[in-house]
């Protein structure tokens, strides 16, 4: 056989065997059971290649023969749950063991216009797949070859839940094959007539919307489909794995889009495709694909696609069938589809227009693209208005027109006549009252449209603030507070769209800079602070080599010293505040008096920069480290030196005390030596900072992770995950509560030892540049930190952490969240400061198990149940008013309106709301499945309040119009302040936000992990929190129902508040075991508060 230069056949010897091949799959089609070749035509080498491609071919023809079996092809169609029954199949639909590569063919599933496709095993994984095998002249010759390969690539690119994924394409012998998922579902023609009846509505067009957002995801890679129609859409079961399952409710699968087998890429020439072919199924043909417009193929011929298999699905029946293909085809190019509710009346005026609007004759009159599709019928199934409206007789009239043009102008012409004699004596009248009506018409026309649109950019306008809002949540954990203040800026004071503002946006800009006070020294980077054993001074090291003494209070500068003649990298005070330590790029170790500020002594035989310095707990002692591998430990008194450890690593970035061992970070590890006895241990890993527990509990090693060491001897415990980058600097508050890390993301992130993996993240030193020193102030009030970006911050701790709070067994927030009081032992009640976390005051009462609250009227009283007593407590003059009727029954809980005005009572015989006022008993609820007591919520203000029943049926309660309204949902946990909008829980996954006066969905609020019950609005209902069982909270943008943000707490904790505050400002949680200890008290939990009010004026940014 002849080859060309490179070992390639000759393109003579390729057509002639393609030739040969092709004339026996014809040979086979027309019924020749062994058609005859002269195989003398076949050059010797390529005889084993023919056979295995004839074997090929005559197993596709044995398949088309069997599925051309009339008792098959017309038997009825089976039961709907036997479409994914998952038994075995019958032998006798088996094709024996043929083997394709290394798949063996199992049996037919299906063929087209395009090939065959046969359910195979993937011998190689031991997995089910879908193979199918084209038609040989769909790559019969090498450009056809090309397209398939390149056009089944961009196919395989594709990966969206609504596409049925392609895992691979490849071809043994001549014979080409695509293999994909295998779902053992039926396709959505199958299940349609095996159902025998339309969908409901809304079902139909969420399974519609679906399907388009897969389409728009292929769109989205150029690649159309060209050929969507029932047959083409896999139904998966939503619960199960892959494509298994067994789901028979429309509610219950996932519809997947397959068979891209007519699929192109979009920018391909429009010259690749046979002229005159017609590819695809006539009843879902667009116009433009039945006339062979080949040009004006594009997404829009799949958005018509689509159209047909939505009115097929509301209507049972296609939107053209005709006698026979040409007839089917005849009517899709020149007949109006007719109207959906034509032939079932239920379907709502919108959803047909939707449909409609799909199958318009023109490309450009449909929808612009699919995702367009599926947000209109989202909008339909939202209640929203929708972009396609029903059409007018005017526009039906003028479609018609456009179809036949000839007949239009006839018909005109003729009916001009006619009516122009007839209408000369009414013409004037007939136009007055014509031109009022138009006239009215087009003004609501205009006042219809004008709303649309307005209504449809606020929507545009929700979205993209919460889009901005999700980005500026991600920008500050990531520490790119600039890019966070980007976004911000755009909803701004006197800006456009400040109105949108929510408590996601105040939280956020506080969060910019969570400093309490900002210290510029100016002298290029901040290398180094510490404070004084007192508290009363703060020295920083900076990289002009000017030692600065600041008031940490105020931030004035208290004095500077100079003696280094290069950058200051370390300082550190003695333990007694005498003596001050610093090192320097100098190569100098530097003793100064803390007081005077004179130089005591430069430390002898420091050779490199010095990067590190620490005393021992007695202050005798002064290790040093830095741009070499030695360790050095000096006596302080003499400034002679003890000892030199060598490291034999490069250079040693951090040293600190642990009782009487010094541990050394270094390059590439930690090491712990013993200067008296001169031993060592070491853990491999790069150390750039260490951090000793007080109590030597523990030590945190920071570097490329931060690593938590624990136990005798000390040994990796914990990893902890938070900053984006390295970690330059760990220290732990003097109490050993706190661990303060800085890192090369601009952050300073505080871990609570008892709630990690929790960490308080602050940001406000500018990038891109690394948190290069941290220190605690004496008493842990304050936390310093300085950065490359030339600014030291100061850091009320107490105030950005979380508070631990005293055993208790009830407690209630104040309407403004300043004031938290808790009630332990049944009888004592004490009040604290939720921003401090400090006690005020506390009293002794009566005791009781009741619940107690705040009423919202104002911040100070307190309503309570003591003994048989109910009376309201004044905070703010410690004063008791007010006596109400004793609980009817005595185990009642009783509960006040927020205006004071209403009592409510609360059994598990009777729910009870009464007029103070007037004394009448004016809602009366029996619980029907006693003796559990129905489960109330109130809103923030208190005047609304709802009775989750545990049955369908629930009751809103608004005290102010003294009103009570049933509503059905399936657990109703909150109200808005408004009463508009309820928030119902879904199992364990989801919220559902229901408009409470018409009882329709309006969002839908997902999580990817199950969800505790705990849930608020905002006041202003802007926002609304739920949890999920990690501890997070997730803030979702009412108004889009997106999520904009993600606070932490900690896992596996019980929620026993979450409430905002009333200028929807702050939010406020208390978190504590979900068990109470032996006593019955909650021991353990915590405040934490989310700060977004306007800051109380900070001290002046001190700067040199």
């Amino acid at each position: 056989m002849s080859r060309d230069e490179n070992g390639h056949r000759a393109q003579a010897t390729d057509e002639l065997f393609d030739a040969l091949l092709t004339a026996y799959d014809d040979a086979l089609a027309a019924g020749t059971r062994s058609p005859t070749v002269d195989s003398t035509q076949i050059p010797a080498e390529m005889l084993e290649e023919w056979e295995a491609s004839r074997a090929m071919l005559e197993l596709i023809e044995a398949a088309r023969s069997s599925s051309a079996d009339p008792a098959v092809r017309d038997a009825a169609p089976p039961p709907i749950d036997s479409l994914w029954d998952a038994t075995e199949v019958p032998e006798s639909e088996l094709l024996g063991s043929r083997m394709l590569g290394r798949f063996e063919l199992v049996r037919e599933l299906g063929r087209g216009g395009y090939g065959v496709v046969f359910l195979a095993i993937d011998t190689s994984l031991g997995r089910k797949v879908a193979l199918k095998i084209p038609r040989a002249e769909v790559t019969l010759t090498p450009e056809l070859s090309s397209r398939f390969l390149r056009e089944a690539q961009a196919t395989g690119a594709l990966s969206h839940p609504n596409l049925v994924a392609l895992h691979e394409v490849g071809q043994v012998g001549p014979v080409r094959y695509i293999v994909s998922d295998y779902c053992s579902g039926p396709n959505l023609a199958q299940w349609l007539a095996a159902r025998g009846k339309p969908l409901d509505v809304r079902d139909a067009a969420r399974l519609v919307a679906e399907l388009a957002d897969g389409v728009e995801h292929a769109h989205q890679h150029g690649v159309l489909h060209r050929d969507i129609k029932p047959g083409n859409v896999l139904l998966v079961d939503r619960s199960a794995d892959a494509c298994e399952g067994s789901a028979s409710d429309p509610e219950d699968f996932t519809p997947r889009l397959a068979d891209f087998g007519l699929a192109r890429l979009e920018s391909a020439d429009a010259t690749m495709t046979h002229s005159g072919t017609l590819l695809g199924t006539a009843s879902y043909m667009a116009p433009e694909q039945a006339t062979g417009r080949t040009d004006e193929i594009g997404k829009a011929t799949d958005v018509y696609a689509l159209g047909a298999v939505l009115y097929e699905l509301l209507t049972g029946q296609r939107a053209f069938q005709g006698a026979s293909d040409v007839d089917t085809l005849r009517r899709v190019v020149h007949d109006d589809p007719l109207g959906p509710r034509r032939l079932r009346s239920a379907i709502p005026r919108d959803l047909e227009a939707i449909c409609l609007k799909c199958l318009e004759k023109r490309p450009g009159d449909r929808y612009g693209s699919a995702r367009a599709l599926a947000s209109d019928l989202r909008r339909f199934l939202s209640g929203q208005p929708t972009v396609a409206r029903p059409l007018t007789l005017a526009q039906r009239t003028l479609h018609w027109t456009r179809r036949r043009p000839a007949l239009a102008s006839l018909v005109g012409v003729s009916a001009g006549a006619a009516v122009l004699l007839m209408a000369l004596g009414t013409a004037y009248l007939l136009h007055l009252r014509a031109s009022r009506d138009t006239e009215a018409r087009l003004r609501r026309d205009a006042e219809q449209s004008t709303a649309t649109a307005r209504e449809l950019q606020a929507r545009a306008e929700q979205s993209l603030y919460a889009s901005r809002m999700r980005a500026v949540d991600r920008a500050l954990r990531q520490g790119s507070t600039p890019e966070a203040r980007r976004l911000l800026a755009h909803y701004d004071d006197g800006t456009e769209h400040a109105g949108l503002r929510s408590f996601d946006w105040y939280y956020f800009r506080n969060r910019l800079d969570d400093a309490w006070l900002t210290i510029e020294p100016g002298g290029g980077e901040v290398n180094g602070v510490a404070f004084s054993p007192n508290g009363r001074v703060l020295a920083t090291g900076t990289g002009d080599g000017i030692i600065r003494l600041w008031d940490p209070h105020r931030g004035g500068l208290l004095a500077e010293i100079r003696g280094h003649t290069d950058c200051v990298n370390e300082l550190a005070f003695s333990p007694d505040g005498q003596i001050l330590a610093t090192g320097s790029c100098d190569n100098s170790i530097k003793l100064w008096d803390a007081h005077t500020h004179k130089l005591l002594s430069t430390l002898p035989g420091q050779a490199k920069v010095t990067h590190t310095l620490a005393f021992s707990a007695d202050g005798k002692r002064l290790a040093s480290g830095g741009m070499e591998p030695v360790v050095r430990v000096w006596d302080v008194a003499t400034g002679g030196l003890l000892r030199t450890y060598d490291t034999n690593d490069y250079t040693v970035n951090s040293v600190r005390w642990m009782g009487e061992q010094v541990l050394i970070g270094s390059v590439n590890k930690l090491t712990f030596l013993d200067p008296e006895q001169g031993t060592t241990r070491e853990i491999a890993g790069a150390v750039d900072s260490i951090g000793v527990h007080p109590e030597h509990a523990e030590v945190a090693v920071a570097g490329p992770s931060l690593t938590i060491l624990a136990g005798e001897p000390a040994t990796p415990e914990e990893s902890l995950h938070g900053h984006f980058g390295r970690a330059f600097s760990a220290v732990y508050s003097p109490d050993g509560k706190w661990l303060a890390t800085g890192g090369g993301d601009q952050t300073v992130r505080i871990w609570d030892r008892e709630l990690r993996p929790f960490q308080q993240v602050l940001n406000g030193h500018a990038g891109p540049n690394r948190v290069s020193s941290l220190a605690f102030s004496p008493g842990g009030a304050l936390l310093a930190s300085g950065a490359f970006d030339g600014s030291v911050k100061l850091w009320r701790v107490a105030e950005i952490m979380p508070k631990a709070l005293p055993d208790f067994n009830a407690l209630a927030l104040s309407p403004d969240l300043e004031w938290l009081v808790l009630r332990y032992h049944a009888s004592k009640f004490e009040l604290f400061e939720t921003r401090t976390g400090q006690w005020r005051s506390s009293r002794h009462l009566g005791p009781s198990s009741r619940p107690f609250h705040f009423l919202t009227r104002d911040d100070d009283t307190l309503f309570i149940t003591e003994g048989d007593d109910a009376r309201q407590w004044r905070l703010d003059v410690d004063r008791f008013e007010g006596h109400f009727p004793q609980p009817q029954p005595p185990e009642a809980f009783l509960a006040l309106s927020g205006d004071g005005r209403h009592l409510i009572t609360s059994s598990a015989a009777e729910i009870a709301v009464t007029d103070l006022d007037t004394q009448d008993k004016w809602f009366t609820l029996i619980p029907k499945r006693p003796p559990a007591v129905p489960y109330l919520r109130y809103s923030h203000s208190r005047q609304f309040m709802i009775i989750n029943t545990s049955e369908k049926a629930h009751w809103v309660i608004d005290f102010s119009k003294r009103r009570a309204d049933a509503v059905e949902c399936a657990d109703p946990l909150a109200i808005t302040d408004d009463g508009r909008l309820l928030a119902s829980s879904k199992p364990h996954t989801s919220f559902v936000l229901i408009d409470v006066q018409s009882g329709r969905e309006v969002a839908t609020l997902g999580h990817s992990l199950p969800t505790h019950s705990e849930c608020a609005f905002s006041p202003d209902g802007r926002v609304f929190v739920s949890v999920t069982h990690d501890g997070t909270l997730h803030l979702w943008h009412v108004a889009s129902g997106e999520e904009v943000a993600q606070l932490e707490t900690g896992p596996d904790e019980k929620f026993y508040a979450l409430q905002f505050s009333r200028n929807s400002r702050q939010l406020a949680a208390v978190v504590g075991p979900p068990n109470p200890n032996a006593e019955g008290q909650v021991a353990g939990a915590r405040l934490f508060l989310w700060d977004g009010s306007d800051r109380p004026d900070k001290p002046a940014q001190a700067a040199e």
